[in-house]
């Protein structure tokens, strides 16, 4: 399977073949017109790699909404579930929001420049064992205090 998200049923005799569950999957941009959903303050997004992918999805509304994004950047999971590029993945934050900002031992980075973003992906891949949580858009900066 592509995500980490799975259902199981870890029963003595449960018969444990993997089975699939279709899921209707829309874009963030079409749910709040399918379901008229305006002025989104925050999103909070664990798609386990397909950030990219959730971000192409909401382009109007972070022209309309400029909400705060709170995500996972996970270098693994995005190159092996969604075949992405992690850095691909930053260089779209920062051209799209101008900045991002992380919490390492404590400490508020902010990230607003291509060498800043480069030490960002190497200390994530390095010293965070590709995981760690950032937020972007918006007010992010406030997510920090």
């Amino acid at each position: 399977f592509l995500a980490g998200s799975s259902l199981s049923n870890k029963v003595e005799g449960f018969d444990d073949k993997r089975r699939t569950i279709p899921v209707r999957v829309t874009s963030l941009d079409q749910l709040c017109a399918d379901e008229n959903i305006s002025d989104v303050g925050l999103v909070k997004v664990d798609v386990e790699g397909f950030e990219l992918d959730v971000l192409q999805g909401a382009a109007g509304l972070i022209k309309r909404d400029n909400p705060v994004f709170v995500c996972e950047f996970n270098s693994y999971a995005i190159a092996a579930n969604a075949g992405a590029s992690p850095y691909t993945l930053l260089q779209t934050i920062m051209a799209t929001f101008g900045e991002f900002y992380a919490h390492r031992n404590g400490v508020t980075i902010r990230v607003d420049n291509d060498k800043d973003a480069r030490d960002f992906f190497y200390q994530n891949m390095v010293m965070q064992h590709c995981v760690e949580d950032i937020y972007f858009g918006g007010d992010a900066s406030r997510c920090g205090r």
